[in-house]
């Protein structure tokens, strides 16, 4: 009042940030359908601040951005069998055709012009 304000009530700055556990399940039901959906985008259709949503994703659904998508932190155990298999296959071919590396063609980051020796 002193300082010329006319209202007794205290001005709120900053949103609140501590996520609720309906929002936590909201944006989690939101984000496994839609993977591509930005911290902007989720915002927008939940209402809440994107601060809050980063946070949501990176600490109670354990994700993180990679290549503009949301992604687990850690793998399924069907992403593990998946690249067990495609590791196997690929020693299978290594083993199986002797002559693969001489397919290989490897070059270093020189550059030469034709003609130029």
């Amino acid at each position: 009042m002193a300082s010329g304000r006319s209202r007794a009530k205290r001005d709120v700055k900053r949103p609140n940030t501590i996520p609720r556990s309906d929002e936590k399940e909201n944006i989690s039901k939101l984000i496994c359908e839609d993977r591509r959906l930005s911290t902007r985008g989720l915002a927008e259709i939940t209402g809440i601040d994107k601060e809050c949503i980063r946070q949501i994703l990176h600490d109670s659904c354990n994700m993180r951005k990679v290549c503009a998508k949301m992604a687990p932190k850690l793998l399924t155990p069907e992403q593990k069998e998946s690249r067990i298999n495609i590791c196997a296959d690929i020693l299978n071919n290594i083993e199986t055709s002797l002559g693969l590396f001489d397919m290989v063609i490897t070059c270093d980051n020189k550059f030469r012009k034709c003609g130029s020796g």
